[in-house]
């Protein structure tokens, strides 16, 4: 009894996964380079510009560089405008005006203006020339005629102009929370004279003169009298200037963000591939939780992010010297020079763990790697752009840091706040905000964390209710059900009582008594629904037992539902009704615990590609809980029985198909599980490995429940104890071998092989003459089948014995007798429609020769080789409108990726078009710029309380404090409090205050003053303002003018009230040298959105054609239309014609957007309006239209180059996007590499030519330049700013088409040479440079001599006969001539000879059986027959043209069928059938004629309607053989044509190729079923080791390598069988002469009778065939035999017997030599 197991514990499971992961990202090397490289390029980015963005130290203020001055001299005396207006014009007025005038011109002589009365109050009036020239106009109330006119509260109006740069603000007061939390620090604005240069150059004076003014006439004084009043801003501390951290602080976000996406979607693909390929389920059916391979998914993560966050932690906290040494106004700088390196490694780190979770998030909701790919990049790129400035509370965004992007955003924020006022940031005030706000950097990192928890509940429900499209749903609302939380109960798994199945039906027999039942299936039922189609049922209400110690056979046709049942079983797929217990747990709920006790082998391998053999075992085994002892004995243990002990260091992309199958196997029998199940488990095997692979599992059965499903009807009768047939998703019948054959057999089955000399109707008067009643069972190709009731086994023996007599006479090469199989058992229930209830009285129709009956004119029709081909350009035409076809029918089917081809880049074109501002709104927002209009009134009560310093001194400064404290009583001043000094250091004071809290530089401290009051009628007044209070200078103005009229007065009820009415700038771009309206101008972020948005979109369109042809390169379509007859360029051009319709689509779809959005928009100052003028936009749209061509070249060619196409597209859109935000970079470093200079130098000439390179290179970084010249080509300012700042000598005169920038010429010839040198480039790849180039080097080779071969005698005749005759004679009766074909491959500095000099011959309507173990050349044959590989040596010859030389003529005479389905998906079978018939030329007159044959001749017009994707395996092979057959090649190559068919469908189509013979065609076969080849084969040979070593007939074969008798019997499977065994071996030994047992599986002995040379049949004591059958019918029931098979030889023990002496690799390593294994769909290299 085995040892059993129990799957090992969570912990051991996550370090089992990490080892796995470990070992395949090791192994994938040049996978992970490239993810490292590209991450860690990133961070050498930042460094890159970290060093090139120089931070200037910024001094705080004193007397010094702030010195104080007089509010008159300060007027602007450089401004074009000189004119001075006043209302209303009377001479009261005028004057005022006029001596204001002289007032100012006297302390500032060289001001000079025009004094002129306005008609009207308001400016806004005025025509615009007058304000163009406008200086001020003040305007006063219509009362104001003469002095005695003007009341005790005076007010007037100044008008005057604000600038783009330079404002009022009148709206605000202060500076917004968003301005110096996210964009600058406050110190920067501190020293911005954004909004108090107008105040003070023309505001000011104005307002101070005219106040004096209106004082001297109040009070009589003279203005001469007056002391000019003082101005000073308060002084500001000093900071760091670092743009990096304000202007440009999106750079070092946005360089993190997108170095860790590269890691992100590869992990991502990895999740999603892993659930598509079924091996993430296969994991949890041998027992891994979820939740294990989640934290295995987030480690592969993390570990990677953990460096990534280290290096960028080094590298934001190095502090680098500025780049010029000798200026000392440049500081160290570093991005976090102020922050504490544990805390910027903390933010990192956080991200890390959220983003790992999010992308574990992701790979839960989808389960197509293109859509998940897609979206997450869509998405990753939206959440990096900063939505989130103007949140009406900051709380608000602790609710966004859902997103890791958009928290780390907010992260950074904070830390850069503290960076650019200079504090340091430590974890000691991680929850402060120097600004006070609510946003705090330990909050949001708690955010992250909060949010990364949340996932967890989300990523596991979605993964229950969404596993995959091969996982088990559960019900949306299952955390509601008490059965999910709560335990089942445990289950006594000996004592348990097992469920009872009726089985009183005809044909089932009762369930064994006395067995452990192991599965009990219980009414179940699945349903699926395809498209929007009703739903498909697959199994229909089946019940079933299966018991332990016990083998039992799942059987049926294709699509019967026996893969569907055995996912049910393995909890792959839910049951849609009814249920089913493993070891008395249900599959619907305890699905978890049941697969700590399965084993799987599904129908296709579920591998590992870059495992080895041994480590898929060990990853078995140590789930299974073995230790590194048993480890290492399970592996030899488990390698041995299944044939891979020496290739154990292999990889499973390396294996062959049979070697991955016995992996597989392996795998189910790894780790002693109770319940096996084996889908079709030798599928792909060749005889020899079937049988010792038949052996292994009748081995493994003892204590465990096996379930086999299997399309080899003896694999099924060998080993199954009981057999189940399922037939339209019923169980039709279920019993053991001997009850069914006994229930459903019809008597003797006598199984004759035809030869040329065959007559049937003579063949039918023998039978008649020897027995009255026989029914024909099969009558396909060369093998007949006949029925003989039992009741004439008396007859038997004499029939026997005169067919043996007369083998000559009747055509017949060899026969055998044996009971009923299983084969037929089959056979007859398959015939059988799903609603038959009756099966006693269902009659057995499956004569396939008489099927054919009704196909006889299809098949001379479809055969015909009188119907006319296309040929020449008629013919090219066709092939073209063929494929074309073909793409538009695929296109329109995806249509969901066709949604997105041709919708995304449109609406992306059109939000962005309209959500990104204009240059002008933008650089405005970047700067501050504000665009509200009103007026401001002035008064110190607009601010908030505050404290105002001040210092008096003079004569009477007693009285003058009194006078200062009535002034700003509380009644008057509310909020105000005065504060006295003790020394004239108001300014100084006040700096202290702001260096000692930021809060007093923002919220307190607006204004102070000093007095000095020198006599009773003159004081001396100096103002300070804060230049973070908005008109502070102006109030502070008014206050000092308005204390002193009301002390010279001495009456605290009067007052002057000016109100600033300020007229709007054009609020364009300016023109002058700043910064930022000069970055306006060039190709870089943030300013140019739409040029570097629009190279995105381009990098989509590009990337996503990837997906089509990638995906018909990787399933091996391409290579199966190209074998149709079309040239590469044919096929090329297709694909060109079609993908530039959807370019075209698209392009005019993106620029309609860009025009529809721009109209609406109506701004001329956007970056769209400068393209979407009428002219500019049509040379956009021929931009757009010839960089095209290059599009789809580049997509063709980044074909090749990756296994995914999914992977492809994401790689080429992200290697575009980097290229075009590098071309950024580099225009931005080039910007600060020439740093004002007038010539250009060394380093700008190098950044200069790295874009030129960049755009030469790669199409949509051409697209961004020539939209960066369109877009500045109609802006002479632009053109100015470029010239000065880069030192380029760009012109306003370059026409569109001008190859001298901003002409676009020159992006015309990047396009023209793209296209041109990627042609070439495909060029290369297509042809065979391509694959010479990869396998060079064999001339340099370590060249392993072959020993002189010694040819067996027919293959040495062969040899000699086609070197010694003319090519001419040869061809002239052979289609296929081959003359010494060698093939030989390299790997590590040797050659290994996969095909060693084959030569032969085929005729005309001869079918070639190529024979061989998987490795001994068979498919590296073939690949060079049809033309896919060149031959090292040697040639061949189809219908007289070289296959090297004449590929294209010779594959317009041949076909092929390839050994695995190449098939284009999303056609129907119609469609494909109609795709090929197109290829090949066939008339459309007779196209639809033919196809119809085809297609009903191969029993396909119940599916013609239906995707190819989604039929059973076996009806795609139907699907390729038929297509191999259209248009009648002349030869058609089957590779393995009916793997995978049930035997009905199986012999069905050996009879439609043989058909195919007759009527002329030349077919070379090759074949895993020696009954194929028997029956179909008119000459064969035997392949081992590369060479043949045997050639002939079948039946010269089996006379020369095979005299004798085969017999096999099988014991029924009885308690003691075993005794009964050794009775039957006993019984041999003493009845039957020359018997030696050649091997025994369990109840089944395999004997040959060998006959020498010279013995004759029936003398010499040897028995015939007749009188064994007469021993064994005689002895049945004593011997107690289930079944008997007596026969010649087979061709199978002809096989057997050579195949042996087939090398193993590892033989062949001892030798030096060493396989290169090769792709089968890339057409370069293959397996051999």
């Amino acid at each position: 009894m085995m040892k059993e197991r129990k799957v090992v514990g969570f912990f051991r499971q996550i370090l089992i996964l990490i080892w796995k992961n470990w070992l395949l990202f090791k192994r994938n090397i040049s996978g992970t380079i490239v993810e490292i490289l590209v991450s860690v390029l990133f961070v050498f980015i930042l460094l890159f510009l970290r060093f090139f963005v120089d931070s200037t130290k910024v001094n705080e203020q004193n007397i010094t560089n702030n010195p104080i001055r007089n509010v008159l001299t300060a007027i602007n005396v450089t401004t074009n405008r000189s004119l001075i207006m006043y209302y209303p014009n009377n001479n009261f007025v005028r004057d005022i005006v006029t001596s204001a005038y002289y007032l100012i011109k006297s302390r500032r002589p060289t001001f000079n203006a025009n004094i002129t009365g306005s008609s009207i109050s308001e400016a806004a009036g005025l025509g615009s020339d007058t304000i163009s020239n406008l200086f001020a106009l003040i305007s006063f109330p219509d009362s104001y005629t003469n002095p005695s006119a003007i009341p005790k509260n005076i007010k007037y109006k100044i008008y005057t102009q604000e600038r783009t740069t330079f404002q009022y603000n009148v709206a605000n007061n202060f500076y917004s929370k968003i301005d110096y939390m996210f964009s600058n620090s406050p110190e920067s604005y501190c020293f911005s004279t954004k909004y108090t240069l107008l105040y003070n150059t023309i505001f000011n004076p104005i307002k101070n003169a005219i106040d004096l003014t209106l004082i001297s006439v109040v009070t009589g004084l003279n203005l001469t009298e007056f002391e000019q009043v003082k101005i000073s801003q308060l002084n500001c501390p000093g900071y760091d200037n670092d743009i990096f951290k304000s202007r440009f602080s999106f750079f070092p976000l946005v360089i993190i963000q997108i170095s860790f996406l590269f890691t992100l979607i590869v992990t991502l693909g990895n999740i999603i591939t892993e659930k598509q390929s079924k091996m993430k389920e296969y994991l949890k059916l041998v027992g891994i939780k979820s939740s294990a391979m989640w934290i295995t998914w987030l480690i592969r993560l993390i570990i990677p992010y953990l460096i990534l966050s280290v290096l960028f932690t080094i590298i934001c906290s190095a502090k680098l010297n500025p780049r010029l040494k000798n200026d000392d106004s440049l500081t160290k700088k570093a991005v976090f020079y102020h922050t504490n390196f544990f805390v910027g490694f903390s933010v990192f780190f956080v991200y890390s763990i959220q983003v790992a979770m999010f992308t574990l998030l992701i790979g839960q909701i989808f389960s197509k790697t293109f859509i998940a790919k897609t979206f997450t990049i869509i998405f990753w790129l939206i959440t990096l752009i900063n939505f989130y400035d103007n949140l009406p509370s900051s709380s608000i965004k602790y609710l966004f840091c859902l997103f890791p992007n958009t928290a780390l955003i907010f992260a950074f924020q904070v830390i850069f706040q503290f960076e650019r006022s200079g504090k340091s940031l430590s974890y000691s005030n991680l929850y402060t905000n120097i600004f006070d706000d609510s946003l705090n950097l330990g909050a949001v990192l708690a955010a992250m964390i909060g949010w990364t928890l949340v996932y967890i509940p989300i990523t596991w429900y979605i993964e229950r209710i969404l596993p995959g499209e091969f996982g088990a749903p559960l019900p949306f609302y299952f955390p509601f059900m008490p059965s999910y939380w709560r335990s089942p109960k445990k289950t006594d798994l000996i004592n348990f009582e097992p469920d009872i199945v009726k089985q009183d039906k005809y044909g089932f027999e009762k369930d064994p008594i006395g067995l452990t039942q192991s599965i009990s299936i219980q009414k179940m039922t699945k349903k699926f629904r395809f498209g929007l189609s009703k739903n498909k049922t697959v199994v229909d209400n089946i019940s079933l037992n299966f018991y332990e110690n016990q083998i039992t056979g799942l059987l049926g046709h294709n699509g019967a539902g026996k893969t569907t049942t055995t996912f049910m079983l393995c909890g792959i797929y839910a049951p849609t009704s009814g249920d089913a217990k493993i070891l008395g747990k249900s599959i619907r709920t305890n699905m978890n615990e049941i697969r700590s006790s399965l084993g799987f082998c599904p129908q296709y391998d579920i591998l590992f590609d870059d495992l080895t053999v041994s480590e898929h075992i060990d990853l078995l085994a140590s789930i299974k809980g073995y230790n590194k002892k048993e480890i290492k004995e399970e592996i030899f243990k488990i390698s041995s029985l299944v044939g891979l002990q020496n290739d154990l260091e292999k990889k499973s992309k390396q294996l062959s198909g049979g070697m991955k199958r016995r992996l597989s196997v392996a795998l189910a029998l790894t780790g002693g599980s109770k319940v096996i199940i084996l889908d079709e488990p030798t599928s792909g095997l060749d005889p020899f490995n079937r049988r010792s692979l038949w052996e292994l599992i009748q081995k493994s059965k003892e204590g465990r429940c096996i379930l086999l499903t299997t399309h080899f009807m003896e694999e099924a009768d060998v080993l199954s104890d009981r057999i189940a047939i399922m037939n339209h998703g019923q169980v039709k019948c279920c019993g053991s071998p001997l009850f069914l054959k006994n229930v459903f057999g019809s008597g003797f089955r006598l199984a004759i092989s035809k030869n040329s000399d065959f007559i049937e109707t003579r063949f039918i008067k023998f039978l008649k003459k020897n027995i009255e009643k026989y029914t024909i069972e099969t009558n396909i190709a060369a093998e007949m089948s006949l029925s003989i009731p039992y009741g004439l086994s008396t007859r038997l023996p004499a029939l026997l014995k005169d067919l043996e007599d007369n083998k000559a006479y009747y055509g017949v090469d060899g026969y055998g007798v044996s009971s009923p199989t299983i084969e037929e058992i089959f056979i007859r229930i398959g015939s059988i429609d799903k609603n038959s209830d009756d099966l006693k009285k269902t009659e057995v129709v499956n004569d396939d020769e008489n099927n054919l009956i009704a196909h006889k004119e299809d098949l001379s029709n479809a055969f015909s080789a009188n119907f006319e081909k296309n040929s020449g350009i008629i013919l090219w035409l066709q092939q073209i409108q063929s494929l074309w076809l073909k793409r538009f029918k695929i296109f329109y089917r995806r249509y969901i990726l066709a949604a997105i081809i041709l919708l995304l880049p449109f609406l992306l074109e059109a939000i962005l078009t309209a959500l990104i501002p204009s240059q002008t709104n933008l650089i405005n927002s970047i700067r501050g710029v504000v665009s509200n209009y009103g007026s401001y009134d002035l008064t110190i009560t607009n601010y908030s309380d505050q404290i105002i310093p001040y210092y008096i001194k003079g004569v009477d400064s007693s009285a003058l404090k009194n006078n200062l404290t009535n002034f700003f009583s509380q009644s008057r001043r509310p909020g105000i409090i005065l504060n006295q000094l003790d020394q004239d250091e108001v300014n100084e004071y006040v700096l202290s205050q702001r260096k000692n809290n930021i809060k007093n530089l923002l919220n307190n401290y607006y204004m102070g003053f000093s007095l000095n009051m020198i006599n009773t009628s003159q004081i001396s007044m100096t103002g300070y303002f804060s230049s973070m209070a908005f008109h502070s200078s102006a109030n502070i103005i008014n206050e000092l003018d308005n204390f002193l009229l009301t002390f010279l007065t001495n009456d605290l009820s009067r007052s002057i009230k000016t109100e600033n009415v300020p007229l709007a700038s054009n609020n364009t771009l300016s023109g002058t040298n700043n910064f930022l309206e000069v970055l306006a101008c060039l190709d870089s972020l943030p300013v140019s959105l739409l040029n570097f948005m629009n190279s995105i979109i381009v990098a989509f369109m590009i990337g996503v054609m990837v997906i089509h042809i990638g995906r018909e390169r990787t399933n091996g379509s391409k290579q199966l239309q190209l074998l149709s007859g079309i040239r590469s360029s044919t096929y090329w051009l297709s694909n060109y014609l079609f993908d530039m319709v959807i370019h075209l689509i698209n392009i005019t779809l993106i620029v309609i957007a860009l025009k529809v959005v721009d109209v609406i928009k109506n701004d001329p100052t956007s970056e769209s309006n400068a393209i979407a003028g009428n002219e500019t936009l049509g040379y956009f749209f021929l931009l757009l239209l010839l960089s095209c061509f290059s599009w789809c070249t580049l997509s063709y060619i980044w074909s090749f180059l990756f296994k995914s196409e999914i992977i492809g597209f994401v790689v080429l859109v992200i290697m575009l996007g980097f290229a075009a935000f590098l071309d950024i970079i580099w225009n931005f470093v080039e910007l600060l590499v020439l740093n004002g200079a007038k010539t250009s130098n060394a380093g700008a000439d190098f950044f200069s030519a790295l874009r030129i390179i960049m755009a030469l290179v790669f199409p949509n970084v051409t697209i961004k330049r020539g939209l960066y010249n369109l877009k500045i080509r109609s802006n002479k300012y632009c053109i100015d700013a470029v010239n000065g700042v880069l030192a380029t000598n760009l012109t306003y005169s370059e026409t569109h088409s001008s190859f001298s920038e901003p002409g676009i010429g020159m992006e015309f010839l990047f396009c023209a040479i793209q296209f041109i040198v990627m042609n070439l480039v495909l060029f290369v790849m297509e042809s065979k440079i391509y694959t010479k180039l990869k396998c060079s080097g064999l001339s340099n080779a370590v060249v392993n001599s072959s020993q002189p071969r010694k040819l067996e005698s027919e293959v040495e005749k062969e040899l000699k006969r086609i070197k010694n005759a003319k090519i001419d004679d040869l061809i002239a009766e052979e289609p296929l001539v081959v003359n010494e074909l060698c093939k030989k491959f390299k790997k590590n500095r040797t050659e290994f000879t996969a095909v060693d000099g084959l030569s032969f011959g085929v005729g005309k309507k001869e079918c070639f059986g190529l024979l061989g173990l998987n490795g001994a050349g068979k498919t590296t044959t073939f690949k060079m027959l049809t033309g896919e590989l060149t031959p090292t040596s040697g040639k061949a010859y189809i219908n007289g043209n070289e296959i090297v030389k004449s590929r294209s003529k010779v594959r317009r005479d041949m076909s092929f069928c390839p050994q695995f389905d190449y098939l284009p998906e999303f056609l129907t079978v119609e469609d494909a059938f109609l795709l090929f018939a197109g290829l090949r030329g066939l008339q459309t007159k007779t196209i639809k004629k033919v196809l119809n044959d085809l297609i009903s001749i191969f029993k396909l017009n119940e599916f013609r309607d239906k995707y190819i994707q989604n039929l059973s395996g076996g009806n795609k092979r139907k699907v390729s053989s038929g297509l191999s057959f259209i248009g009648r090649p002349s030869v058609i190559f089957l590779d393995e044509p009916t793997t995978g068919m049930d035997p009905a469908a199986r012999r069905y189509l050996w009879t439609v190729i043989k058909k195919a013979i007759e009527l002329g065609i030349t077919i070379i076969l090759t074949t895993h079923s020696m009954e194929e080849c028997e029956a179909l084969s008119t000459r064969l040979g035997i392949m081992v080791n590369g060479q043949f070593k045997c050639l002939g007939s079948v039946q010269q074969l089996k006379n020369k390598y095979g005299k004798g008798y085969t017999l096999i019997l099988k014991c029924r499977n009885t308690v003691d069988f075993g005794s009964q065994v050794l009775k039957v071996e006993q019984f041999v030994a003493n009845n039957i002469k020359f018997s030696k047992l050649k091997d025994r599986q369990q109840d089944t002995l395999f004997y040959q009778i060998e006959i020498e040379e010279n013995i004759v049949y029936g003398q010499d004591e040897v028995q015939t065939i007749a009188d064994l059958f007469s021993l064994l019918e005689t002895n049945k029931e004593n011997l107690k035999l289930e079944t008997y098979s007596l026969s010649q030889t087979t061709l199978e023990q002809v096989f057997l017997s050579f195949a042996r002496e087939q090398k193993s690799e590892d033989e062949v390593n001892k030798k030096n030599i060493q396989v290169s294994h090769v792709s089968l769909k890339s057409g370069t290299n293959i397996e051999p």
